[in-house]
């Protein structure tokens, strides 16, 4: 993404649970939930807005960590973790683009995501 003098920043920190109006202990268990939650963003922001996501994204297959990752997640509250693959097709759902993959060093197991809003009628609707 290029931004020009004309652009305007303006960061807003926020936790992806502020954006869910259900039980909190069911929401990272369902694909449903988190393609609703893509959707509430994108309405949230203006066209060409900017998400910019951390997560562990699972690989496929799971390596050794991923694995493990998922089985602590699910123990301790019935949740699961996601691919890239699943994250974009939300991301791209919620009429999404330019969608971004930084895997962070030391050890490549966490990434950040980005995605930009389209300029397109209908988003979040």
């Amino acid at each position: 993404m290029v931004l020009t003098d004309s652009d305007k920043i303006r960061l807003v920190e926020d936790h992806y649970r502020s954006f869910w109006e259900g039980d909190l202990q069911d929401f990272d268990r369902h694909g449903e939930q988190n393609r609703q939650l893509m959707t509430k963003i994108a309405g949230a922001l203006r066209p060409r807005g900017l998400i910019v996501g951390q997560d562990y994204l699972r690989t496929d297959p799971p390596d050794a960590f991923h694995a493990a990752f998922s089985l602590i997640m699910f123990s301790e509250n019935g949740a699961r973790t996601y691919t890239y693959e699943e994250l974009g097709g939300w991301l791209s759902e919620a009429r999404f683009e330019s969608l971004e993959r930084f895997d962070l060093p030391p050890t490549g197991q966490s990434s950040i995501v980005t995605a930009t809003r389209a300029d397109r009628a209908g988003v979040g609707s």
